[in-house]
């Protein structure tokens, strides 16, 4: 069984690259550009992990971790990006910094991945690893991914 996505981002490149990415690790994905489609997306598709930026138009992406996990009985981790600082007291599982690397959104996820996808931890790992050499994206820049990679994705 292959863990189901859902990556929010008002930005669109960023979205493709985090979709793509999540793909190439066997993942279903989901996209949402607003958290108010997340929301939507969540209550029909029933997403494993939640893959959200702060920062976007209307609710952010803080206010989503928190409705989501309010919601009774839901334990889908949201993971939170931002290119400013960790918000304090947020409701999110995990942070991760923008701009980031492959191998770093990679590390990030992986955990979720293989709890969300009943895969052994071992086995995650290799798959994860073995990801890295056939995926679409190696055309990219290894280094840092940001908003001028678009005209690639």
């Amino acid at each position: 069984m292959s863990a189901r996505c859902l990556v929010v981002d008002d930005e669109p490149a960023i979205l493709r690259l985090v979709a793509v990415v999540l793909r190439d690790l066997g993942c279903d994905t989901l996209m949402a550009e607003d958290a108010e489609s997340a929301l939507r997306i969540m209550e029909s598709d029933h997403p494993d992990v939640v893959i959200s930026d702060i920062k976007l138009p209307g609710m952010d992406g803080v206010e989503l971790a928190r409705r989501i996990k309010s919601n009774a009985g839901s334990r889908t981790p949201v993971l939170l990006m931002s290119a400013f600082a960790e918000p304090r007291d947020h409701q999110g599982d995990g942070f991760l910094a923008k701009p980031f690397d492959i191998e770093g959104l990679i590390d990030f996820v992986s955990p979720y991945l293989h709890e969300a996808a009943s895969v052994p931890a071992p086995q995650c790992a290799t798959r994860i690893k073995s990801a890295l050499l056939p995926c679409s994206y190696l055309r990219l820049p290894k280094t840092i991914i940001d908003c001028s990679l678009s005209p690639f994705l």
